[in-house]
């Protein structure tokens, strides 16, 4: 178990634009101080992709399973469903389906595997524990972005790697690990260790010119889901105040994170692209362009990371959306060059 560390003074971030009432599921925590982390060792379990745990004789569904808040007292997983107060895996397990194997596993999994945010903010955070695990422990996730969740292992200097969970596991022993960041109210002392780890070795690793752009605007106009319809504009807008276009899926990991690390502002739409500035060092203004229905807050933990000014600058959803959380949205230049002329 790992204990909380104290409280400090929680940042909330500035706002521009039309800010709406949140969704309440969008609406974070009152409480910042991190609870205590444990790590767990279950034995005769079946080990689910999306981050599911089966009683190995019962079949229920064990509190293992990553399980997570999403507005007390409502609880959710993305891979289960809930019927009459009892829980049930959405996929089919048979019996053919089971690959047992001879060593302990350690899970580091999320119930959305599909999205890098929530490899970068569900599974990555579970790696606090790794090395408390037996010598012998096989890394397992269902996480599409294996690769890259390898990447950040090799950055915190943990030797063993990742392989893809497909069907269910049955080993004599399986570890699973509270996570580090609670994306919607703190982010615990060893998820601060981890971040601190992997800045270092990236800086350490970087093999390009230090000559990096000082202001940097994430781009999504290659992304699917969730797009700002007006993004080229908005792009526009920031190249001709000194901001470089970046965008995150063709640039290498260690260069990612060293952009950020050497940013002094960074803007672009709200996404896993704008997650990474856990990355960023203090004092860095962040402005994250928000659909109205989904604010982020995970951004607003992220801030509390190194201390970085974090500004939302609220947008409007086009009138054609009918999915909260994908849904297209644009934002109101007048807002974008606000923000430009107020922080940058």
């Amino acid at each position: 178990m790992e204990s909380p560390q104290p409280e400090e003074e929680w940042l909330d971030p500035d706002w521009l634009g039309k800010r709406l009432t949140a969704p309440p599921d969008q609406v974070r925590s009152k409480k910042h101080r991190p609870d205590a982390i444990c790590l767990y060792r279950v034995r005769n379990s079946l080990i689910l992709p999306r981050s599911v745990v089966l009683d190995a004789k019962s079949g229920l569904i064990k509190q293992e399973s990553a399980f997570r808040n999403n507005m007390s007292p409502t609880i959710f997983h993305g891979a289960l469903v809930k019927r009459n107060g009892t829980y049930s895996y959405k996929g089919k397990v048979g019996n053919s389906d089971v690959k047992e194997v001879p060593k302990p596993i350690y899970s580091l999994d999320t119930d959305w595997p599909g999205a890098f945010g929530h490899v970068f903010l569900d599974c990555l955070p579970r790696a606090w524990a790794v090395n408390r695990a037996p010598a012998d422990v096989e890394l397992v996730s269902s996480a599409k972005h294996i690769k890259l969740l390898n990447e950040f292992l090799r950055l915190l200097r943990v030797k063993k790697r990742v392989r893809k969970l497909v069907t269910p596991v049955l080993a004599p022993e399986a570890y699973m690990a509270d996570s580090s960041i609670d994306r919607k109210g703190w982010i615990h002392s060893a998820g601060f260790e981890m971040i601190t780890r992997i800045k270092e070795t990236a800086k350490k690793r970087y093999e390009g010119s230090w000559s990096l752009p000082r202001r940097i605007y994430v781009s999504r106009a290659r992304t699917s889901g969730r797009k700002l319809s007006n993004e080229p504009e908005v792009e526009r807008i920031f190249e001709a105040s000194g901001f470089a276009i970046v965008h995150p899926e063709t640039i290498p990991l260690v260069e990612q994170i060293v952009l950020f690390m050497n940013a002094t502002h960074v803007a672009g739409p709200g996404g896993s692209g704008m997650h990474m500035s856990l990355f960023c060092n203090s004092g860095c203004v962040v402005g994250v362009i928000s659909s109205p229905s989904w604010f982020f807050n995970a951004d607003i933990v992220c801030s509390q990371a190194t201390r970085i000014r974090l500004v939302h600058i609220v947008g409007m959803q086009t009138p054609e959306v009918h999915q909260r959380s994908q849904g297209d949205f644009f934002v109101d230049t007048a807002d974008v060059k606000a923000f430009i002329n107020r922080y940058c």
